[in-house]
């Protein structure tokens, strides 16, 4: 013998679906990007120029802001020497009307833990059932 089910209590079935399912992808969206975060991080440490010190390499910090139900946000930043992170990733004019030369460290991070993200999620995501 078939079930019949009334067109509303369909309606609210697969909304309480859906919402489970982006509940799910929430929760992979947050943790990829907090691991594909912190292993940024530990690349752009390494990829950083050291100087005499090595404090501008070893200020590079994560942060996540979760803003509203579907929306997380990671981002990568240098905590003591923001200052410098452009003149260091595309040069700058000196006081004696010279140039120095660009350091690329930030972009080449970026774009590769990007690429990164993108397919853990695929990964992750695909694997739902």
């Amino acid at each position: 013998m078939s079930k019949s089910i009334s067109g509303e209590m369909l309606s609210k079935e697969i909304m309480k679906a859906l919402e489970g399912y982006a509940d799910d992808i929430s929760d992979i969206v947050e943790k990829d990007a907090n691991e594909i975060g912190k292993e940024a991080v530990k690349t752009i440490k390494q990829e950083s120029p050291k100087g005499a010190t090595g404090e501008y390499a070893k200020s590079w910090r994560l942060r996540k802001d979760k803003k509203g139900k579907n929306s997380y946000i990671v981002k990568l930043y240098n905590k003591d020497h923001y200052r410098l992170t452009h003149l260091l990733e595309f040069g700058h004019a000196t006081a004696d009307g010279g140039h120095t030369e660009a350091q690329p460290h930030i972009r080449p991070v970026e774009q590769e833990y990007s690429k990164k993200f993108e397919n853990k999620l695929r990964q992750d995501i695909g694997g739902l059932k």
